[in-house]
């Protein structure tokens, strides 16, 4: 790999300042220490002998900023001041030290253990400006604004921008000061909590990137004006359970007439129960105009899936897109290409196999989901397609028992009563070797199969599919990995059914109602929306015994392949006569 003077400055810099890193946890140090070595330098000071009241009153000067005068006189050890005085004496140019300070990142070094994340990944900073085309004069708002590197590349991109920053981590905002400092024009960066008294309706463009986690119970200040109509629920937004929502509705909160914000979310807030009432609200409210699933592992903190959401006025449908596919690989993390970015630019602004616009009425029918990739690709064309949830007369999920009951619950006895794993279904069947139970308490009653129920597994993909046949004197209890699902014979044909599910069709109903990416989850009030096409009985009937003929020549084949293996272990000994 090779690399540019200013990369190859910056490395060195940060190697020779690795030593005060550790006090900080924070990795801002870096960063502040050559920050006073520059100003040392531009204030004529003879840069190799420079003395402790020199230090003092070049960093302590009162034109100085009140967040970086504190910390660059708070140095208990002198540590600070002997790394920003070894700067000063070395080789380095005030051009290399300033590059240093507006572009090094400790928590993008891979040469540092990771520390808390204070930068949003550059990938994720380049496709936010693209997708916000700031222009000169406008006003941009970097909510959340950590470090100050988000800014930083769009005052270098558009240099007559006007800038404004808030975040709540002194470390951060003291590191973005100094930065904003070395870039011309008033930069304004305020250290504080995000919803204390905002300046809403004010900006033309706003980015928000939260912290991950975060539940609005545990936020720091919860009564602030801002944020108590949500934790009191009377706002008609609700109380989302994450509080991705909350960040990104006051993202739009701040944008003037005619604004663009751009907010980045976790997938759970895109698909969870807690947050239907959130995105119902952006979404009948005219807030959303588009959702752009990203790539995985864009970060270095956190390997969970996220989506960049574009907010603003908008009275028509919202656009979904899936930019999962684009992906730069890395060994353990994942960046964005430039044509990558100027792809995903171009899937927001027109359709295609991983773009289309979702009317409200479309996403209403999807309780409210925001997952992009359950929105594109060809829709099953299905006869006379029906919910499953009218199809039922019943549907329970499995019990749940931790591993220590199931040991005390299990036993080598043949009692009759038996548990049904996930691990327990395999091409359409559910196995004869399940595991004794020594009793069942009647409470779970509703989780024993029956002859001819649907059982499905929670957790995919594949989802696992299989209609239990109970010998008689048998009990079977399902366990909480899987759905029960009683149909309505006099409707559908249980084997139909499952022959449905099993067909690339039926995955693909499937696969548009699972919620999350790194482990897709089928929650129950997505399982009753499936669409089941019902056609005539005789068509059914057809399908039902093709798909249990084909599931008793797969369980005659592996008959014969468990045959065939015994005899391949046992041709040896049988050829030396043992």
């Amino acid at each position: 790999m090779s690399f540019s003077p200013e990369q190859t400055s910056r490395i060195m810099i940060a190697k020779d300042l690795d030593h005060i890193e550790p006090s900080s946890g924070m990795g801002v140090d870096a960063n502040l220490a050559a920050y006073a070595a520059f100003l040392l330098i531009e204030k004529g000071l003879d840069r190799h002998d420079i003395d402790h009241e020199q230090y003092l009153s070049v960093v302590g000067d009162h034109q100085l900023d009140p967040i970086l005068r504190d910390r660059f006189v708070t140095d208990s050890d002198g540590s600070f001041e002997s790394a920003a005085l070894r700067l000063c004496s070395s080789s380095y140019t005030t051009d290399e030290l300033r590059d240093f300070v507006l572009h090094y990142n400790v928590d993008e070094d891979r040469n540092f253990g990771l520390r808390r994340e204070l930068t949003t990944p550059e990938p994720i900073r380049t496709l936010a400006l693209a997708v916000l085309d700031c222009h000169d004069g406008e006003r941009l708002y970097d909510a959340c604004c950590g470090a100050g590197s988000f800014l930083v590349d769009a005052i270098e991109r558009t240099p007559d921008i006007r800038t404004y920053g808030v975040d709540v981590s002194k470390d951060a905002a003291c590191l973005a000061v100094a930065r904003m400092s070395l870039l011309p024009g008033d930069r304004p960066i305020a250290f504080g909590d995000v919803f204390h008294r905002p300046a809403l309706g004010t900006y033309d463009k706003v980015f928000i990137n939260p912290p991950f986690g975060m539940k609005l119970p545990f936020m720091r200040n919860p009564g602030a004006d801002y944020l108590a109509p949500f934790v009191e629920e009377s706002d008609p937004m609700g109380r989302p359970a994450s509080a991705d929502w909350v960040f990104a509705r006051l993202a739009y909160d701040s944008l003037a007439e005619g604004g663009t914000a751009v907010a980045i979310v976790t997938n759970g807030a895109l698909g969870n129960g807690g947050d239907q009432r959130a995105r119902r609200y952006f979404v009948e409210n005219g807030m959303l105009r588009a959702v752009v699933a990203l790539p995985t592992r864009l970060f270095r903190s956190t390997a969970l899936g996220c989506a960049l959401l574009v907010l603003g006025r908008n009275d028509g449908p919202v656009r979904m897109v899936d930019a999962s596919d684009l992906a730069d690989e890395g060994r353990r993390w994942n960046s964005l290409s430039d044509e990558a970015v100027s792809e995903i630019v171009g899937r927001i602004g027109a359709g295609g196999p991983m773009s289309r616009l979702a009317e409200r009425a479309d996403i209403a029918s999807r309780g409210y989901s925001l997952y992009a990739s359950r929105y594109l690709g060809q829709a099953p064309d299905l006869v006379n397609p029906r919910p499953l949830g009218d199809l039922t007369l019943a549907i329970e999920r499995g019990a749940g028992f931790s591993a220590r009951e199931l040991d005390t619950l299990t036993t080598e006895e043949d009692t009759g009563l038996f548990y049904v794993r996930l691990s327990d279904i395999e091409d359409g069947a559910i196995s004869d070797d399940l595991p004794n139970l020594t009793s069942l308490n009647d409470k779970t009653e509703r989780q024993w199969l029956r002859t001819g129920d649907l059982v499905i597994s929670k957790n995919g993909a594949p989802f696992k599919v299989a209609v239990a046949d109970v010998p008689e004197g048998r009990t079977i209890l399902a366990n909480g990995n899987l759905y029960v699902i009683r149909l309505d014979t006099e409707l559908v044909d249980p084997y139909f059914v499952a022959a449905f599910l099993a067909s690339e069709d039926g995955k693909r109903s499937l696969e548009q109602m699972v919620v999350g990416t790194t482990i897709p989850n089928l929650p129950l009030r997505n399982l009753r929306q499936i669409q089941i096409p019902v056609p005539p009985a005789d068509v059914q009937r057809r399908a039902a015994e093709g798909y249990r003929a084909r599931l008793d020549e797969i369980s005659v084949l592996k008959i014969r392949i468990r045959k065939a293996r015994e005899a391949a272990a046992g041709a040896y000994d049988e050829a030396v006569g043992r």
